[in-house]
């Protein structure tokens, strides 16, 4: 009864974290932004009408909003069928994996309706952004991007280390689950270099959608998405490797805790750089009808990194 419990807490976690906080973090940024620099004040930010911008805000409350009810009906029927007698439930102790078959589907259900909807959805902001007319007269930041402009030596130094590490333990480890355990793990922990290089090129090379943005933001918003990259680069094998240790101690301890608790630590690892990203700091006056009519390096406004 007691891992049940702690089922329970731990599926709430991942519940509320990505279905409702995430969320309400970026709707509350956009409302931050059509409340204090609407388009009657700041029209360039803006090349979509306002009702656009509405309607995407509230799609996303209600996906999620939806997203976090399922949860809160699955746990209710796990508790339920607690109080009820453990042993005559579908969720029985003896089905430990019944528990496994909750949290990861659920996972990919969250990480589609709310993470992927979000970004993908803004997309068209941001093209829209894109086609704007270009001011005529146009300025650019002349300085080349450099690696060491979005990432520190040090964090970059740790992300070599630990894979390095979980492919080392990976190569030796002495329980291998399943033909083709060892190549599939050091195939899969490959895609988060993978993806940090995709995303330094981008950061390195990506072109200009918005023409008003200031420098400082533009680069905030690269800086955020090569932190995102690194950040899994780095939790993936840290958190993998923790995992293959448990199961070495015991293949049963706290199964599906823990493997909530594994999907949790990827979301936070993907998710922080944009939830404590600062939308009070953005620079908007660029984008006042009277502002100065000039092109600078930058991205986009809502919908943007």
């Amino acid at each position: 009864m007691g891992a049940t419990i702690l089922f329970c807490f731990v599926f709430l976690s991942q519940v509320l974290m990505l279905s409702w906080f995430y969320p309400r973090r970026i709707i509350s940024r956009a409302r931050y932004q059509l409340q204090n620099f609407p388009p009657s004040t700041h029209p360039k930010g803006y090349p979509l009408p306002v009702e656009d911008y509405e309607r995407w805000l509230r799609n996303i409350a209600r996906i999620n909003f939806t997203v976090v009810v399922a949860g809160l009906v699955i746990i209710g029927l796990i508790l339920a069928t607690l109080a009820g007698g453990w042993g005559a439930g579908n969720f029985r102790l003896s089905r430990k994996t019944h528990w496994d078959g909750i949290s990861g589907p659920f996972f990919i259900v969250q990480f589609f309706a709310g993470y992927m909807y979000i970004h993908l959805s803004s997309r068209k902001f941001a093209l829209a952004m894109a086609r704007v007319p270009r001011p005529r007269v146009r300025t650019a930041e002349l300085r080349r991007r450099r690696i060491f402009d979005f990432v520190s030596p040090m964090w970059l130094v740790v992300a070599v280390l630990a894979n390095v590490a979980f492919v080392a333990f990976v190569l030796y480890y002495p329980r291998p689950e399943f033909p083709g355990f060892k190549a599939l793990n050091i195939a899969t922990a490959a895609a988060g270099p993978l993806a940090f290089i995709v995303a330094i090129g981008f950061a390195l090379r990506a072109s200009n959608p918005d023409p008003y943005r200031a420098p400082k933001d533009r680069h905030d918003g690269l800086k955020l998405v090569v932190q995102q990259a690194l950040g899994f680069c780095i939790v993936y094998p840290v958190l993998m490797t923790a995992s293959f240790a448990i199961k070495l101690v015991d293949p049963t301890l706290l199964q599906p805790v823990n493997a909530t608790l594994l999907l949790q630590g990827f979301a936070l690892a993907l998710l922080w750089p944009t939830y404590s990203y600062r939308t009070d700091k953005i620079d908007f006056d660029v984008y006042r009808e009277d502002a100065k009519d000039s092109t600078l390096d930058a991205s986009a406004g809502i919908g943007s990194p």
